[in-house]
Protein backbone atom coordinates (compact mmCIF):
# COMPACT_ATOMS: atom_id res chain seq x y z
CA UNK A 1 0.00 0.00 0.00
CA UNK A 2 1.10 3.60 -0.97
CA UNK A 3 1.13 6.59 2.29
CA UNK A 4 -1.39 8.32 2.58
CA UNK A 5 0.68 11.85 1.36
CA UNK A 6 1.26 9.81 -1.92
CA UNK A 7 -2.75 9.43 -2.45
CA UNK A 8 -2.98 12.92 -1.73
CA UNK A 9 -0.71 14.39 -3.66
CA UNK A 10 -1.77 11.81 -6.32
CA UNK A 11 -5.22 13.09 -6.50
CA UNK A 12 -4.08 16.79 -5.99
CA UNK A 13 -1.98 16.75 -9.45
CA UNK A 14 -5.00 15.05 -11.05
CA UNK A 15 -7.24 17.89 -10.06
CA UNK A 16 -4.51 20.09 -11.23
CA UNK A 17 -4.59 18.83 -14.25
CA UNK A 18 -8.28 18.58 -14.69
CA UNK A 19 -8.64 22.03 -13.93
CA UNK A 20 -6.03 23.63 -16.31
CA UNK A 21 -7.83 21.63 -19.04
CA UNK A 22 -11.16 22.73 -18.20
CA UNK A 23 -9.63 26.69 -18.42
CA UNK A 24 -8.00 25.86 -21.44
CA UNK A 25 -11.02 24.13 -22.97
CA UNK A 26 -13.69 26.44 -21.52
CA UNK A 27 -11.74 29.60 -22.87
CA UNK A 28 -13.01 32.03 -25.20
CA UNK A 29 -10.17 31.93 -27.95
CA UNK A 30 -9.53 28.68 -28.36
CA UNK A 31 -5.85 28.60 -29.84
CA UNK A 32 -4.37 25.81 -31.84
CA UNK A 33 -1.69 24.78 -28.94
CA UNK A 34 -4.79 24.22 -26.68
CA UNK A 35 -5.47 20.18 -27.90
CA UNK A 36 -1.50 19.80 -27.95
CA UNK A 37 -1.51 21.16 -23.94
CA UNK A 38 -4.42 19.15 -23.15
CA UNK A 39 -2.71 15.94 -24.53
CA UNK A 40 0.60 16.80 -22.91
CA UNK A 41 -1.42 17.70 -19.00
CA UNK A 42 -3.07 14.31 -19.50
CA UNK A 43 -0.40 11.86 -20.07
CA UNK A 44 1.24 13.95 -17.01
CA UNK A 45 -2.13 13.05 -15.13
CA UNK A 46 -1.44 9.42 -16.03
CA UNK A 47 1.55 9.31 -14.82
CA UNK A 48 1.09 11.09 -11.28
CA UNK A 49 -2.25 8.77 -10.85
CA UNK A 50 -0.09 5.73 -10.28
CA UNK A 51 -0.67 6.23 -6.24
CA UNK A 52 -3.86 6.91 -6.40
CA UNK A 53 -4.94 3.64 -8.72
CA UNK A 54 -3.11 1.68 -6.82
CA UNK A 55 -5.06 2.60 -3.66
CA UNK A 56 -8.34 3.07 -5.39
CA UNK A 57 -7.83 -0.33 -7.51
CA UNK A 58 -5.19 -2.45 -6.57
CA UNK A 59 -6.89 -4.93 -8.75
CA UNK A 60 -5.96 -3.20 -12.04
CA UNK A 61 -2.78 -1.79 -10.75
CA UNK A 62 -0.73 -4.65 -12.96
CA UNK A 63 -2.40 -3.27 -15.65
CA UNK A 64 -2.00 0.50 -15.35
CA UNK A 65 1.66 -0.15 -14.38
CA UNK A 66 2.82 -1.45 -17.91
CA UNK A 67 0.68 1.50 -19.44
CA UNK A 68 3.33 4.11 -18.00
CA UNK A 69 5.77 3.10 -20.36
CA UNK A 70 3.92 4.20 -23.55
CA UNK A 71 2.69 7.46 -21.92
CA UNK A 72 6.38 7.95 -20.29
CA UNK A 73 7.82 7.77 -24.01
CA UNK A 74 5.24 10.05 -25.45
CA UNK A 75 5.71 13.26 -22.48
CA UNK A 76 9.07 14.72 -23.88
CA UNK A 77 7.59 14.16 -27.81
CA UNK A 78 3.67 15.74 -26.81
CA UNK A 79 5.79 18.39 -25.11
CA UNK A 80 8.52 19.22 -27.91
CA UNK A 81 5.01 19.45 -29.89
CA UNK A 82 3.20 21.95 -27.72
CA UNK A 83 6.30 24.15 -27.51
CA UNK A 84 6.63 24.20 -31.28
CA UNK A 85 3.00 25.26 -31.84
CA UNK A 86 3.46 28.26 -28.91
CA UNK A 87 6.70 28.99 -31.16
CA UNK A 88 4.41 28.71 -34.44
CA UNK A 89 0.69 29.73 -34.12
CA UNK A 90 0.42 28.80 -37.81
CA UNK A 91 0.97 25.35 -37.37
CA UNK A 92 -1.79 23.01 -38.22
CA UNK A 93 -0.30 19.31 -38.06
CA UNK A 94 1.20 17.26 -35.19
CA UNK A 95 4.61 15.61 -35.24
CA UNK A 96 5.30 13.09 -38.02
CA UNK A 97 4.86 9.06 -37.09
CA UNK A 98 9.18 9.12 -36.73
CA UNK A 99 8.38 10.49 -33.30
CA UNK A 100 6.08 7.63 -32.35
CA UNK A 101 8.24 4.78 -33.07
CA UNK A 102 9.75 4.92 -29.36
CA UNK A 103 5.90 4.93 -27.67
CA UNK A 104 4.88 2.26 -30.19
CA UNK A 105 7.46 0.25 -29.03
CA UNK A 106 6.36 0.86 -25.60
CA UNK A 107 2.80 0.02 -26.41
CA UNK A 108 4.40 -3.10 -27.65
CA UNK A 109 6.14 -3.97 -24.43
CA UNK A 110 2.78 -2.95 -22.19
CA UNK A 111 0.83 -5.38 -24.47
CA UNK A 112 2.91 -8.61 -23.80
CA UNK A 113 2.89 -7.54 -20.09
CA UNK A 114 -1.06 -7.27 -20.75
CA UNK A 115 -0.49 -10.66 -22.71
CA UNK A 116 0.53 -12.57 -19.27
CA UNK A 117 -1.12 -14.86 -17.46
CA UNK A 118 -2.77 -13.20 -14.50
CA UNK A 119 -0.48 -14.80 -11.80
CA UNK A 120 3.45 -14.12 -13.66
CA UNK A 121 1.91 -10.24 -14.57
CA UNK A 122 1.19 -10.19 -10.52
CA UNK A 123 4.71 -11.27 -9.48
CA UNK A 124 6.47 -9.29 -11.70
CA UNK A 125 4.77 -6.15 -11.23
CA UNK A 126 3.07 -6.29 -7.83
CA UNK A 127 5.88 -8.59 -6.01
CA UNK A 128 8.42 -7.61 -7.73
CA UNK A 129 9.91 -11.20 -8.56
CA UNK A 130 11.03 -12.63 -12.17
CA UNK A 131 8.60 -16.03 -13.22
CA UNK A 132 10.09 -18.15 -15.36
CA UNK A 133 10.00 -18.48 -18.93
CA UNK A 134 11.36 -16.59 -21.88
CA UNK A 135 8.82 -14.00 -22.53
CA UNK A 136 8.70 -12.56 -18.72
CA UNK A 137 12.66 -11.99 -19.02
CA UNK A 138 11.98 -10.52 -22.39
CA UNK A 139 9.81 -8.42 -21.06
CA UNK A 140 11.52 -6.71 -18.11
CA UNK A 141 14.97 -6.62 -20.25
CA UNK A 142 13.00 -4.24 -22.71
CA UNK A 143 11.09 -2.26 -20.19
CA UNK A 144 14.48 -1.26 -18.99
CA UNK A 145 15.77 -0.35 -21.85
CA UNK A 146 12.76 1.97 -22.93
CA UNK A 147 13.07 3.13 -19.30
CA UNK A 148 16.39 4.15 -20.44
CA UNK A 149 15.84 5.59 -24.11
CA UNK A 150 12.79 7.14 -22.31
CA UNK A 151 15.52 8.88 -20.37
CA UNK A 152 17.54 9.63 -23.14
CA UNK A 153 14.82 11.23 -25.53
CA UNK A 154 13.82 13.51 -22.72
CA UNK A 155 16.68 14.90 -22.84
CA UNK A 156 17.27 15.08 -26.58
CA UNK A 157 13.64 16.73 -27.16
CA UNK A 158 14.50 19.01 -23.86
CA UNK A 159 17.51 20.09 -25.84
CA UNK A 160 16.06 20.67 -29.18
CA UNK A 161 13.09 22.56 -27.49
CA UNK A 162 15.86 24.80 -26.24
CA UNK A 163 17.42 24.90 -29.68
CA UNK A 164 14.45 25.98 -31.53
CA UNK A 165 13.61 28.50 -28.47
CA UNK A 166 16.68 30.50 -29.77
CA UNK A 167 16.16 30.11 -33.37
CA UNK A 168 12.52 31.24 -32.48
CA UNK A 169 14.43 34.54 -30.28
CA UNK A 170 16.37 35.46 -33.43
CA UNK A 171 13.40 35.22 -35.67
CA UNK A 172 11.66 37.96 -33.59
CA UNK A 173 13.94 40.39 -33.65
CA UNK A 174 13.30 40.51 -37.51
CA UNK A 175 9.75 41.34 -36.95
CA UNK A 176 8.99 43.07 -33.70
CA UNK A 177 10.74 45.82 -31.98
CA UNK A 178 9.89 44.88 -28.57
CA UNK A 179 10.06 41.08 -28.42
CA UNK A 180 10.00 40.45 -24.47
CA UNK A 181 6.67 39.35 -24.36
CA UNK A 182 6.95 36.90 -26.98
CA UNK A 183 10.29 34.98 -25.94
CA UNK A 184 8.14 32.48 -24.08
CA UNK A 185 10.64 32.66 -21.10
CA UNK A 186 9.04 30.33 -19.17
CA UNK A 187 9.91 27.37 -21.13
CA UNK A 188 13.52 27.28 -19.92
CA UNK A 189 12.35 26.81 -16.47
CA UNK A 190 10.08 24.15 -17.97
CA UNK A 191 13.54 22.47 -19.52
CA UNK A 192 14.86 22.77 -16.27
CA UNK A 193 12.32 21.41 -14.27
CA UNK A 194 12.31 18.20 -16.50
CA UNK A 195 15.66 17.74 -16.73
CA UNK A 196 15.51 17.87 -12.33
CA UNK A 197 12.75 15.72 -12.43
CA UNK A 198 14.67 12.99 -14.47
CA UNK A 199 17.87 13.36 -11.88
CA UNK A 200 15.51 12.75 -8.71
CA UNK A 201 13.79 10.44 -10.51
CA UNK A 202 17.21 8.41 -11.23
CA UNK A 203 18.97 9.12 -7.68
CA UNK A 204 15.41 7.67 -6.48
CA UNK A 205 15.99 4.10 -7.98
CA UNK A 206 19.54 4.14 -8.05
CA UNK A 207 19.43 3.98 -4.29
CA UNK A 208 16.25 1.76 -3.93
CA UNK A 209 18.44 -0.79 -6.40
CA UNK A 210 21.27 -0.64 -4.20
CA UNK A 211 19.53 -1.32 -1.21
CA UNK A 212 19.76 1.86 0.41
CA UNK A 213 16.85 4.26 1.40
CA UNK A 214 15.40 5.87 -1.60
CA UNK A 215 16.98 9.68 -1.15
CA UNK A 216 14.57 11.25 -3.09
CA UNK A 217 11.07 9.73 -1.62
CA UNK A 218 7.77 9.18 -4.25
CA UNK A 219 5.84 12.43 -2.60
CA UNK A 220 9.34 15.05 -4.06
CA UNK A 221 9.09 13.16 -7.91
CA UNK A 222 5.24 13.94 -7.22
CA UNK A 223 5.73 17.47 -5.91
CA UNK A 224 8.06 17.61 -8.89
CA UNK A 225 5.69 16.93 -11.61
CA UNK A 226 2.71 18.96 -9.86
CA UNK A 227 5.33 22.02 -10.10
CA UNK A 228 5.38 21.14 -14.34
CA UNK A 229 2.05 20.89 -14.46
CA UNK A 230 1.15 24.48 -12.68
CA UNK A 231 3.88 25.86 -14.72
CA UNK A 232 1.88 25.13 -17.75
CA UNK A 233 -0.95 25.50 -17.09
CA UNK A 234 0.42 29.16 -15.95
CA UNK A 235 1.83 29.74 -19.35
CA UNK A 236 -0.77 28.46 -21.08
CA UNK A 237 -2.45 32.04 -22.20
CA UNK A 238 0.79 34.53 -22.86
CA UNK A 239 0.60 35.77 -26.09
CA UNK A 240 1.94 35.04 -29.10
CA UNK A 241 3.08 36.93 -31.72
CA UNK A 242 0.75 37.21 -35.29
CA UNK A 243 3.71 37.41 -37.88
CA UNK A 244 2.52 37.27 -41.48
CA UNK A 245 6.24 36.76 -42.80
CA UNK A 246 6.12 33.85 -40.54
CA UNK A 247 5.77 31.02 -43.58
CA UNK A 248 5.32 27.44 -42.37
CA UNK A 249 8.76 25.14 -43.59
CA UNK A 250 7.70 21.29 -43.60
CA UNK A 251 8.15 20.02 -40.02
CA UNK A 252 10.70 22.49 -38.16
CA UNK A 253 8.94 23.58 -34.96
CA UNK A 254 10.37 27.31 -36.03
CA UNK A 255 9.69 29.36 -38.89
CA UNK A 256 12.50 30.04 -41.09
CA UNK A 257 15.15 32.02 -39.78
CA UNK A 258 15.51 35.76 -40.71
CA UNK A 259 19.18 35.77 -39.80
CA UNK A 260 20.29 33.36 -42.90
CA UNK A 261 19.22 36.33 -45.33
CA UNK A 262 21.80 34.44 -47.90
CA UNK A 263 18.80 32.01 -48.11
CA UNK A 264 16.22 33.74 -47.36
CA UNK A 265 16.36 36.21 -50.31
CA UNK A 266 17.62 33.63 -52.94
CA UNK A 267 14.44 34.20 -54.93
CA UNK A 268 14.38 37.84 -54.54
CA UNK A 269 14.57 40.41 -57.45
CA UNK A 270 15.51 43.33 -55.49
CA UNK A 271 18.39 45.27 -56.61
CA UNK A 272 21.24 47.04 -54.56
CA UNK A 273 19.63 50.73 -55.60
CA UNK A 274 16.28 48.83 -54.85
CA UNK A 275 17.59 48.39 -51.03
CA UNK A 276 19.82 51.26 -51.03
CA UNK A 277 16.24 53.51 -51.60
CA UNK A 278 14.29 51.56 -48.70
CA UNK A 279 17.09 51.94 -46.12
CA UNK A 280 16.90 55.49 -47.20
CA UNK A 281 13.42 55.80 -46.88
CA UNK A 282 13.40 53.58 -43.28
CA UNK A 283 16.13 56.51 -41.52
CA UNK A 284 13.91 59.46 -43.25
CA UNK A 285 11.18 57.93 -41.56
CA UNK A 286 12.75 57.20 -38.04
CA UNK A 287 14.42 60.53 -37.82
CA UNK A 288 11.50 62.87 -38.87
CA UNK A 289 8.30 61.23 -37.77
CA UNK A 290 10.50 59.21 -34.59
CA UNK A 291 8.21 55.98 -35.24
CA UNK A 292 10.49 54.22 -32.61
CA UNK A 293 8.40 55.83 -29.68
CA UNK A 294 5.67 53.27 -30.76
CA UNK A 295 6.52 50.36 -28.26
CA UNK A 296 4.09 48.01 -30.99
CA UNK A 297 6.03 48.79 -33.61
CA UNK A 298 6.84 46.27 -35.74
CA UNK A 299 8.05 45.22 -39.35
CA UNK A 300 4.43 45.35 -41.19
CA UNK A 301 3.77 48.22 -39.02
CA UNK A 302 7.39 50.10 -40.46
CA UNK A 303 6.58 49.16 -44.00
CA UNK A 304 3.23 49.78 -44.17
CA UNK A 305 4.31 53.86 -43.50
CA UNK A 306 7.17 53.51 -46.07
CA UNK A 307 4.71 51.85 -48.70
CA UNK A 308 6.65 48.71 -48.77
CA UNK A 309 6.40 44.77 -48.75
CA UNK A 310 7.96 43.56 -45.11
CA UNK A 311 10.30 40.88 -47.16
CA UNK A 312 11.96 44.22 -48.66
CA UNK A 313 12.13 46.28 -45.92
CA UNK A 314 13.52 43.22 -44.21
CA UNK A 315 16.04 42.22 -47.05
CA UNK A 316 17.06 46.04 -47.14
CA UNK A 317 17.44 45.91 -43.14
CA UNK A 318 19.47 42.71 -43.21
CA UNK A 319 21.75 43.20 -46.70
CA UNK A 320 22.24 46.57 -47.37
CA UNK A 321 22.21 48.08 -43.01
CA UNK A 322 23.61 44.64 -42.02
CA UNK A 323 21.38 44.68 -38.89
CA UNK A 324 18.36 42.74 -37.74
CA UNK A 325 14.75 44.86 -37.05
CA UNK A 326 15.17 44.72 -33.71
CA UNK A 327 18.37 46.03 -33.28
CA UNK A 328 17.42 48.88 -36.00
CA UNK A 329 14.71 50.27 -34.08
CA UNK A 330 16.52 49.81 -30.47
CA UNK A 331 19.48 52.27 -32.32
CA UNK A 332 16.98 55.14 -32.66
CA UNK A 333 15.63 55.04 -29.34
CA UNK A 334 18.96 54.25 -27.41
CA UNK A 335 20.24 57.68 -29.62
CA UNK A 336 17.18 59.61 -28.25
CA UNK A 337 17.32 58.16 -25.08
CA UNK A 338 20.92 59.11 -24.50
CA UNK A 339 20.06 63.01 -25.44
CA UNK A 340 16.98 62.75 -22.79
CA UNK A 341 19.36 61.41 -20.05
CA UNK A 342 22.17 64.44 -20.52
CA UNK A 343 19.33 66.92 -20.78
CA UNK A 344 16.71 66.06 -18.62
CA UNK A 345 16.05 65.05 -15.07
CA UNK A 346 13.26 61.89 -15.88
CA UNK A 347 13.93 58.31 -14.07
CA UNK A 348 15.91 55.81 -16.36
CA UNK A 349 12.48 54.05 -16.12
CA UNK A 350 10.69 57.08 -17.30
CA UNK A 351 13.26 57.85 -20.22
CA UNK A 352 13.19 53.57 -21.64
CA UNK A 353 9.51 54.22 -21.26
CA UNK A 354 9.10 57.52 -23.60
CA UNK A 355 11.74 56.13 -26.49
CA UNK A 356 9.56 53.17 -27.14
CA UNK A 357 11.11 50.17 -24.90
CA UNK A 358 8.59 48.72 -22.59
CA UNK A 359 11.51 46.79 -20.88
CA UNK A 360 14.30 48.39 -18.63
CA UNK A 361 15.87 45.24 -18.93
CA UNK A 362 15.86 45.37 -22.48
CA UNK A 363 16.45 49.17 -22.64
CA UNK A 364 19.96 48.62 -20.41
CA UNK A 365 20.81 45.71 -22.84
CA UNK A 366 20.32 47.98 -25.82
CA UNK A 367 21.94 51.09 -24.19
CA UNK A 368 24.94 49.16 -23.40
CA UNK A 369 25.33 47.58 -26.75
CA UNK A 370 25.53 50.88 -28.56
CA UNK A 371 27.38 52.82 -26.11
CA UNK A 372 29.67 50.28 -23.96
CA UNK A 373 28.11 51.41 -20.28
CA UNK A 374 24.86 51.15 -18.88
CA UNK A 375 21.99 54.59 -18.90
CA UNK A 376 22.88 54.69 -15.16
CA UNK A 377 26.89 55.13 -15.82
CA UNK A 378 26.38 57.43 -18.95
CA UNK A 379 24.76 59.98 -16.14
CA UNK A 380 27.35 59.31 -13.94
CA UNK A 381 30.65 60.01 -16.72
CA UNK A 382 28.32 62.80 -17.33
CA UNK A 383 28.51 64.22 -13.88
CA UNK A 384 32.39 63.72 -13.40
CA UNK A 385 32.91 65.45 -16.58
CA UNK A 386 31.24 68.36 -15.63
Amino acid sequence: MVSASMVALSAFSIGLVLHGIVAQVSGKNLKRSVPRLCVVLSLLAMLCGLPLALELAPSLYAFYLPAMLPVLLLVPVALYDYVGTRMRADRASFLGVKHASLPILGGMVMLGFWWLPTEARNQMLVRGDLPGGALPALLAIAAFGLVLLAALGSAFYMFGILRDLSRFRRTLKHHLSNTRQFELRWVEALALGIFALWAIVAAALISDNIGLEMIFPGEVILIATAGIILLLSANADTPQPKLAAMKPSGESAVPPLASEPGEKYLKSALSHSDKERIASKLTTAMSEKCLYRDPTLSLSKLSDHIHAAPNSVSQALNEHLEITFFDFVAKWRVKEARNLLANSAASVLEISLEVGFNSRTTFYKAFKANFDMTPSQFRKSLKLQA
